[in-house]
């Protein structure tokens, strides 16, 4: 008799749960957490929350086109988000919508909440926006471009924002305090500095820090061709990825000279992420490998997804998940030590770093869809045995089985069927099952209903009295 649950050699035993699981119940807010472009100014994309252990869908939100970018949370779990068709989303924690507001132009920028809740969110229109928390427009500021590029705030509430071929330093009234014009276009986001120097790539793949007093020029990185937006230490080391050498570069904060650089398997083109021990993860373009970069530049590990394209930012967890989205839709969810903790499927590439909400929740766009990935409940888990009083009688001989079954889950369960199928070389012996198991002589199945069976329920035997009838020993009997 083979087995499909308990994987005893001897025998079939299954556990049907034909029942419900008795499961436990699961002013406007300033910003909250990850406030805006991958988490905070530095673009550490690491959170002081961790996310779901094991990941179930709380709720899909549509918002009618592609989402570009990731949201930015408030404190109290309200979302802001825009897609490519212009609308521009505030949902409620439980995934409704709160307000909406038409930008006129697509939103491919990640909106960034200011001290006071104002949210500021670039479109491709050449507007600026500040909108107030319950969506009215509070000012708008018009600039040279359209962009896609992410605004960043700094302590002392000045905005940045890049279009076209400027850097704006903006006030929070929405005054403009200075501009620096580069000679090349500028489509990615700003990083700044622990002391408030702002970092700027422009299309030209050279780095410079401006002074944040007056928007001068501090410094040209030396070593040119990079291709990804930064990412700031806590020691103001800046990380970023190269163009054409696929590698990624530390560089001192002082004058952009390259401190060290680790090839990788493909050219870097989203900002990194750093553990909460200075770790630097990141996924790269046109590979299937995540990789985890030692301080000093130094390899820790790295990551084969299996054939899982993995260009994007990650996001790290309190707990050191690395989460990772794909160009497949897949979520990626790693261990710190570089082992696969889970996958969730979505609806469509997803795009943009996931961020993590208290409750252990989860927020990524993926198509047109914003999902919220939540820890998914409690549930029974039921070990299972079974044994005989001898592997090798003679015809006639009766046997004993004796079932066991042990609730080591953490939900209780209700209306729990356990179920044993004989053989064809058994004979069942009437009225022999204990604890009231019934026989069904069509389907040669003996059943017991248990009725509920509480979390960490120890054990229950069973026993049932069959009688050999083919002349072969029980134990070639059974693999047959």
């Amino acid at each position: 008799m083979s087995s499909r649950i308990a994987y005893h050699p001897v025998f079939f035993l299954a556990l049907i749960l034909i029942g419900s699981l008795l499961l436990p119940s699961c002013a406007f807010a300033q910003r909250g957490d990850w406030w805006m472009d991958h988490h905070d100014a530095q673009h550490a994309g690491r959170s002081i929350f961790s996310g779901p252990a094991v990941p179930a869908q709380k709720w899909a939100y549509d918002s009618g086109g592609t989402i570009w970018s990731h949201p930015a949370l408030a404190a109290n779990g309200t979302l802001y988000f825009g897609n490519n068709n212009g609308t521009f989303t505030a949902l409620k924690p439980d995934g409704t919508p709160l307000w909406q507001y038409s930008m006129g132009s697509a939103v491919g920028s990640s909106p960034a909440i200011g001290k006071d809740g104002t949210i500021y969110v670039a479109g491709t229109n050449s507007s600026f926006y500040a909108l107030n928390p319950d969506g009215s427009l509070k000012w708008r500021y018009m600039m040279s471009a359209g962009t896609g590029s992410s605004p960043s705030i700094a302590a002392d509430d000045t905005i940045y924002i890049c279009a076209g071929t400027s850097l704006y330093a903006l006030t929070p009234n929405g005054t403009l305090k200075w501009q620096h014009s580069f000679t090349s276009s500028i489509s990615w986001s700003t990083a700044l500095g622990n002391d408030g120097t702002v970092y700027v790539l422009p299309s030209d793949h050279k780095l410079y820090a401006i002074n944040p007093a007056n928007g001068s020029q501090k410094w040209i990185s030396p070593a040119g061709d990079f291709n990804s937006p930064q990412t700031i230490a806590p020691d103001g080391t800046i990380y970023l990825g190269g163009l054409v050498d696929r590698k990624l570069y530390a560089l001192n904060p002082a004058d952009g000279t390259v401190k060290w650089s680790c090839a990788t398997d493909g050219t870097i083109s989203y900002s990194p992420a750093l553990g909460a021990d200075g770790t630097i993860y990141t996924g790269v373009s046109g590979a299937t490998i995540v990789y985890a970069i030692n301080p000093d530049g130094s390899l820790r590990w790295k990551y084969n997804t299996q054939g899982i394209t993995v260009d994007f930012s990650p996001s790290v967890g309190a707990d050191g998940t690395i989460y990772i989205g794909s160009n497949s839709p897949t979520m990626l969810a790693l261990n710190a030590d570089g082992t696969s903790k889970w996958i969730f499927a979505t609806s469509g590439i997803i795009m943009t770093p996931p961020i993590i909400g208290d409750n252990n929740l989860l927020y990524l766009g993926s198509g047109s869809k914003l999902y919220a990935i939540s820890n998914a409940p409690p549930c029974p888990v039921f070990n299972l045995g079974k044994s005989a009083s001898s592997t090798s009688v003679l015809p006639g001989t009766t046997i004993t089985y004796t079932l066991t079954y042990a609730n080591i889950g953490a939900a209780s369960a209700t209306n729990v069927l356990l179920t044993d199928i004989l053989p064809a070389h058994l004979t069942f012996l009437a009225d022999s099952a204990s604890n009231n198991g019934t026989y069904n002589t069509t389907t040669r199945t003996v059943s017991w209903t248990s009725g509920a069976v509480p979390d960490s329920f120890v054990k229950t035997l069973v026993h049932l009295f069959v009688k050999l009838t083919c002349p072969v020993c029980l134990d070639n009997a059974e693999h047959s």
